[in-house]
């Protein structure tokens, strides 16, 4: 959820510690104020934001916005996505970047905006104006260079694997990941992401160089043609890209579970038929023994050794442990489930 609240019940109030929201595209600053009242509908479970929105003006949705800021002590607000903002629908720069300034004014607390290398066309008219978003600091996220911000990235990223024989990371690799990704950090997350996926769907559990830069040139295809020009480091070419070029990247994990659940060959089937069985066999060794769930687990993770093909078989085997641990005792011999 884009937001968290916290409630204080010695104050009878409730804080939105911090929100979180989206401009809606090709939307105007009406539009922004209204989704920031349905974000605070979402998180207090109220009914704030007017349904008869196109009678209200800017100027009172802006208004109830700093209301609730106010009552409920709002910590930050982050706007992203500011390239979607319309200015023509906003009534020009001027207007739009006048409401900003309002609202940073009117709210008297942090107030992030983000968005792509678009996002400056959007906020930036001149000098003056571009001095009133950057009041607080900002910060462009260019590609990084193949330096050490690069390696130490890497290096985190590396301790995330969820792949069983992930190898060491090799300067091949480090080389493979900066060349197809050319430094942009979401690409380097997202690709990081999907070649794990497709090592999995595939039944490799390894990471290689030659799988990374499969997956780069073909789950990654709509990007190219900005890598390419990244690559190329010619001005000319890189002008034709004022935004990224977006990455549907929900789509390809979507895809990408749906075939790991499908394929016989993927390592996470095994280990999902081996939880299986060992939830069946549990069950029945407790049926059959008498035993609590616990000791029941206990005694099934004893002999499961990896020989066993069938859940029939594990709790064969538990049983007859438990039998012969118990020999001694004058205990009736459990009978084996058929």
């Amino acid at each position: 959820m884009p937001a968290t609240d916290r409630l204080h019940p010695e104050h009878h109030l409730t804080q939105v510690v911090w929100l979180k929201v989206e401009c809606p595209k090709a939307g105007s600053v009406k539009d922004l104020a209204l989704s920031i009242l349905h974000a605070f509908d979402r998180v207090l479970g109220t009914r704030h934001a007017p349904r008869g929105a196109s009678r209200a003006s800017a100027g009172d949705l802006t208004s109830l916005v700093s209301h609730l800021a106010v009552a409920h002590h709002l910590g930050i607000l982050v706007l992203d996505e500011m390239q979607n903002l319309s200015a023509k629908k906003s009534g020009g720069r001027e207007e739009m970047l006048n409401w900003f300034q309002e609202l940073v004014n009117e709210f008297k607390l942090p107030v992030a905006l983000l968005g792509t290398y678009k996002a400056r066309g959007v906020l930036q008219l001149d000098l003056r104006h571009a001095r009133r978003v950057t009041v607080t600091g900002s910060e462009n996220w260019d590609p990084l260079k193949k330096d050490a911000e690069f390696e130490f990235l890497v290096n985190q990223l590396w301790r995330y694997l969820w792949l069983r024989d992930a190898g060491p990371l090799t300067e091949e690799m480090r080389n493979t990941i900066y060349e197809e990704t050319q430094g942009v950090r979401g690409f380097i997350v997202d690709m990081f992401l999907v070649a794990q996926l497709h090592a999995l769907w595939k039944g490799v559990e390894t990471l290689t160089p030659d799988l990374f830069r499969h997956v780069a040139r073909t789950e990654f295809s709509a990007v190219q043609p900005m890598l390419n020009a990244l690559r190329s480091k010619d001005p000319r070419r890189l002008r034709h890209f004022d935004d990224l070029v977006s990455v549907e990247l929900d789509d390809h994990i979507d895809r990408l579970t749906q075939l790991i659940a499908a394929s016989p060959t993927a390592s996470n089937s095994t280990a999902s038929a081996e939880s299986s069985m060992l939830g069946n066999a549990c069950a029945r060794v407790q049926s059959c023994i008498g035993l609590s769930a616990t000791e029941a687990r206990q005694l099934v993770l004893s002999v499961m050794d990896g020989s066993h093909k069938s859940a029939k078989a594990l709790t064969v085997a538990a049983i007859t442990a438990y039998a012969d641990s118990n020999h001694g005792d004058g205990a009736s011999e459990p009978v084996a489930p058929q």
